[in-house]
């Protein structure tokens, strides 16, 4: 419920900072607690599990440039939440996954002869990996980690309207392909409690997407003018579609609460 929550927290993207480290503080104290009372044997047992809720920063997808037109999408900071967790099946080893959603902020696609209602102004991704985690203690209280991960991308597009009047219509729309997607990264955990630990991680994330554009720059031309066609021979008929390929290196920035049992 909670990692659910954090996906309409950054779709909505109001208030998304705040309410993040609210609900953080909350389960912080309130673990602490539980954990205390019903897992204290266990996480002094050779297996145990870790459960992180993070957030981050990211480089978006950098610049999307459609050759059917003169539209050039620029991506901007890239918020990123998720929440993970692992098996370790000793100190140094473990299996676990990763839930991501990721919030970038698209501009470029302004236009100053029509009205537009935005719908999503922005380009989201949700990822599922799942793979190997390995961990190097340093101490007691300090542990590098790393992981190499697979798993799928899902990606929710822009979605811009044009109105004049009293009509509207679809304008711009881009969408990419769900694609396999490959993770790693670099973490140093500090544990402060016994079964509580801050994480800061840089994780790196590659995949190929396939975008698709359609742009209906003429449909209020159509509607004025149904013979236009047949009158200049211009072929307005249906809205401008272009596809590019585009290789993702993403870099993930930020920190987590981790939890033990």
């Amino acid at each position: 419920m909670l990692f659910l929550l954090m996906i309409y927290l950054v779709n909505n993207d109001k208030h998304f900072l705040i309410c993040y480290l609210w609900f953080s503080l909350f389960i912080y104290c309130n673990s602490w607690h539980v954990m205390n009372y019903f897992m204290t044997d266990y996480f002094y047992s050779n297996n145990y599990l870790v459960i992180g809720i993070s957030m981050g920063m990211a480089l978006g997808c950098g610049t999307l440039s459609f050759s059917e037109s003169d539209i050039r999408l620029k991506s901007h900071t890239t918020t990123v939440a998720g929440i993970e967790g692992a098996y370790f099946l000793s100190p140094y080893i473990g299996v676990g996954g990763r839930l991501r959603v990721g919030c970038t902020p698209m501009t470029g696609w302004e236009d100053t002869n029509v009205d537009l209602e935005v719908e999503s102004s922005h380009m989201t991704e949700y990822t599922a990996d799942a793979g190997m985690y390995f961990s190097l203690p340093l101490g007691n209280n300090l542990a590098l980690g790393t992981k190499a991960l697979i798993g799928e991308s899902f990606i929710d597009g822009l979605d811009i309207n044009a109105s004049k009047g009293t009509e509207s219509r679809d304008y711009l729309d881009v969408d990419g392909n769900n694609t396999v997607k490959y993770g790693t990264g670099l973490s140093l955990t500090y544990s402060n409690k016994r079964n509580s630990s801050f994480k800061v991680f840089v994780d790196y994330d590659f995949t190929r997407k396939h975008y698709t554009m359609e742009y209906d720059y003429s449909g209020f031309l159509r509607s004025a003018w149904p013979t236009i066609t047949a009158d200049t021979g211009l072929d307005v008929s249906q809205p401008s579609r272009s596809e590019i390929k585009k290789n993702l290196n993403n870099f993930v920035l930020g920190g987590a609460f981790c939890v033990s049992f």
